[in-house]
């Protein structure tokens, strides 16, 4: 049969083609894969065949279903000249179409090809870099949570500006980069009218100019959403961030279940940029004083860092008290200490203001800090022995004890007094 050839798949910028050229046709027939993704039930993307530059016909499926190949083959071949279809039979489209499926995952892989690594020991170790210390691990996934109106938006928000608009007094006392970035924000959740509004009050309240946010409402998961956000990138380079708002919209199926995570992050990294994932905190307890991501432990797993974002308000009031614990830091680094800020909205919630804080001036935070933390607040008003501290904290005397002793060596507690068997401890400085 003269129409049976070897087809060469190929990869450019947005996924992988073949062109095939049948004996006796002077037309030539493509293919094409774009949004390729790895899923749990296989290899996905969306199937186009072309006649010349005219599509014949496309479909998004599974390339390993041989009911969707044949049903994408019989709706094309329709479509071709009387001469092509008798040159290029309906049987040589399936069979081009079988063996183009079965190498698209193979090509799009060599987007990016293995490499040899080779480590000199005169040469410097150059560590992960930062796009927003200690926020935003550059190039890396980041994940802040919280509960419910727990401000993740608006901390992100601010987040945005301080990139943005290279924002040195900003009120997360953070240093921004030297060089201009925009953000790109996916909503899961909401619309470009509430984005428009925080962002207003924000810029009102802080007197800032023009904040930028490159803005898309998104709807499905975000790893058929991945071809449009790799295309809009390509045509926005000045973009850094993308703030994923949220996770759980995003993922598109049971948190609980490790299928949906990686494919979340298989579509997250082929963005090859910084991203700042919103989720939400488990409810599995709520009284815990380390919450975690809500769903398996794969999230919090994939991410190079994750923050915590936990807010303090009382009924009607216009004052938020917000803490952000660092709850896993990059492997290179160690964990930061808690940072806050209040956010102050106005009487007429056209505007707020937001100005650092120190968390530990507010009891709900300090009850989720370290156990040193939390002797060092206690001896900064009285001086207890080990037994006193440990009731007062509810934690193992031993812990504690040990806890002291590191203080000790580290010169921030001092021994005050000695009472029988019991040493009396105080506070030798305030924590920094």
């Amino acid at each position: 049969m003269d129409w049976l050839h070897v087809i060469k798949c190929e990869l450019d910028a947005l996924g992988v083609f073949a062109t095939i050229s049948p004996n006796g046709a002077n037309q030539t027939i493509k293919l094409r894969a774009d949004s390729i993704r790895s899923e749990r039930t296989g290899i996905h993307a969306a199937i186009s065949v072309f006649y010349d530059t005219t599509r014949l016909a496309y479909d998004t499926f599974n390339v390993t279903r041989n009911e969707e190949r044949n049903r994408l083959a019989k709706d094309a071949h329709t479509g071709l000249s009387a001469t092509c279809q008798k040159a290029y039979p309906r049987e040589a489209l399936k069979n081009d179409l079988d063996n183009f499926c079965a190498s698209v995952w193979d090509v799009w892989q060599e987007r990016e090809p293995a490499i040899e690594i080779w480590t000199d020991k005169d040469e410097e170790p150059v560590p992960p870099k930062w796009l927003l210390e200690p926020f935003v691990l550059e190039n890396q996934p980041n994940i802040l949570f919280g509960e419910r109106s727990s401000v993740k938006s608006m901390t992100a928000l601010v987040l945005s500006a301080i990139l943005s608009l290279q924002w040195e007094d900003n009120p997360l006392r953070i240093k921004p980069p030297d060089h201009y970035s925009e953000t790109l924000y996916l909503d899961f959740e909401r619309n470009e009218a509430t984005a428009r509004y925080n962002m207003s009050r924000l810029q009102r309240g802080m007197n800032l100019p023009g904040i930028p946010l490159h803005y898309k409402r998104l709807h499905g998961p975000l790893s058929r959403n991945a071809e449009w956000v790799r295309k809009y990138l390509r045509d926005h380079p000045n973009i850094k961030l993308i703030i994923i708002d949220s996770v759980t919209p995003a993922s598109g199926g049971n948190l609980n279940e490790t299928g949906p995570a990686s494919d979340f992050f298989e579509a997250e990294r082929s963005f090859n940029l910084t991203t700042l994932c919103l989720a939400h905190a488990s409810n599995k307890d709520v009284e815990a004083k380390h919450k975690t991501v809500t769903g398996t432990f794969a999230w919090e797993s994939y991410a190079g860092n994750v923050w915590e974002c936990r807010k303090e308000q009382e009924e009607d009031s216009d004052l938020a008290n917000v803490c952000l614990y660092h709850r896993k830091p990059p492997a290179v680094y160690g964990t930061r200490k808690p940072i806050g800020f209040r956010i102050t909205f106005s009487a007429d919630k056209r505007s707020l203001t937001v100005a650092p804080d120190d968390p530990r001036n507010t009891p709900q935070f300090v009850e989720r800090m370290t156990l040193a933390t939390r002797i060092l607040q206690l001896l900064k008003h009285e001086q207890l022995t080990t037994k006193e501290i440990s009731d007062r904290l509810t934690e193992k005397q031993n812990t504690v004890s040990n806890s002291i002793l590191r203080l000790r060596r580290n010169g921030a507690v001092l021994e005050v007094a000695v009472e029988g068997k019991a040493s009396r401890w105080g506070c030798k400085y305030e924590e920094s």
